[in-house]
């Protein structure tokens, strides 16, 4: 079990005891040394408080969310929690100021809305940082993917790496790619 897992744990964050994401993390997390963290999709902040004792309290955490499920207040001064909606692209762009380390989209689960926001954001993150898609197998369920029509793991399997300056795309699942239901659990890495 890595750091990033046992004190995942301990503040009850899903990506450390239902998805398992934390363990995938854990490896690229450790080259940040007081990184710029901005995730979207704050819920109650058990995620945020997880990196901020992974980090030593030695980040600048934002948390951007759109409020109607918003059950976290911080207490913390490195902690910013700002009110944008991830359905707005431009707004999530405009609201997230400076460059970022790790972007981390944990927002609304929608295709449409995690494909949009990576072309919005990706341009605020440092080069050599990286930017963090969860939940994608929620491309494989009709309430996420009305149309059935846009599938972000092919988008980001198809993405031109050039352009965005990608070093590498990395995709996590507990099955199988071809095997992938929306009861997989799947997360991507984007090296940049």
């Amino acid at each position: 079990m890595t750091k990033l897992t046992e004190i995942g744990l301990k503040h009850r964050t899903d990506k450390a005891y239902e998805h398992q994401f934390t363990e995938a993390y854990d490896e690229y997390f450790q080259k940040y040394n007081n990184p710029r963290l901005l995730e979207i999709g704050v819920y109650n902040g058990a995620s945020l408080q997880t990196y901020n004792e992974y980090f030593d309290y030695n980040c600048t955490l934002i948390g951007m969310d759109n409020g109607e499920q918003l059950g976290y207040n911080s207490n913390h001064k490195n902690i910013n929690i700002v009110i944008a909606d991830q359905s707005r692209a431009e707004e999530l762009a405009s609201r997230a100021e400076g460059e970022f380390d790790i972007i981390l989209d944990d927002g609304s689960h929608f295709v449409e809305h995690q494909i949009n926001c990576f072309k919005a954001l990706i341009g605020k993150v440092k080069k050599g940082g990286i930017y963090i898609i969860e939940d994608l197998h929620c491309c494989y369920h009709p309430f996420y993917n009305p149309n059935g029509v846009q599938d972000t793991i092919k988008f980001l399997q198809t993405l031109d790496r050039d352009l965005y300056g990608i070093k590498n795309i990395n995709i996590f699942s507990d099955v199988d790619l071809s095997e992938a239901t929306n009861l997989s659990h799947i997360t991507s890495v984007i090296e940049l």
